[in-house]
């Protein structure tokens, strides 16, 4: 397979969380005894995430083996987020997805520095990093605090 292949591929995957967390709203909202079909999807896909990053990763000899890392480490930071938002919301939880998006974040930079072409998908990975950066912020801020 070759170099860009494994980033469209990972691409497709990663953009079918979208469509899949709609359907996990709907379940949620209309038929929350089939919600853990969602869950499952949502495993399947994140942990098929993750092989095809890895794999990429090994197999691309190019500068777009950077690339690869830039999904693998954004689709780490956002199991540690899913997990926080789902069964592990504990305090200490903040800290663990702090120190994973601020290691995101430099595989991040060092992907803008090494790669020539597709720049864009780690600017963007950067991106939805500070936004969800943000969001535990503010979440954390208001652990605990009663209206």
């Amino acid at each position: 397979m070759n170099d860009s292949r494994y980033i469209t591929y990972n691409s497709i995957l990663l953009l079918a969380i979208f469509p899949l967390s709609l359907v996990g709203y709907y379940l949620a909202v209309n038929n929350e005894a089939m919600f853990v079909l969602y869950e499952w999807i949502l495993a399947i896909l994140v942990v098929s995430l993750l092989f095809l990053s890895f794999v990429g990763m090994v197999n691309i000899k190019t500068k777009q083996k950077w690339i690869m890392a830039a999904f693998l480490a954004f689709t780490i930071q956002f199991s540690a987020l899913c997990l926080f938002l789902g069964p592990f919301t504990f305090y200490s939880a903040y800290y663990v997805y702090y120190g994973l998006a601020f290691v995101s974040l430099a595989i991040y930079l060092l992907t803008i520095r090494k790669v020539d072409r597709m720049r864009y998908i780690p600017i963007s990975f950067t991106f939805l990093t500070t936004i969800t950066i943000l969001y535990m912020m503010v979440t954390q801020s208001l652990w605990g605090a009663s209206f």
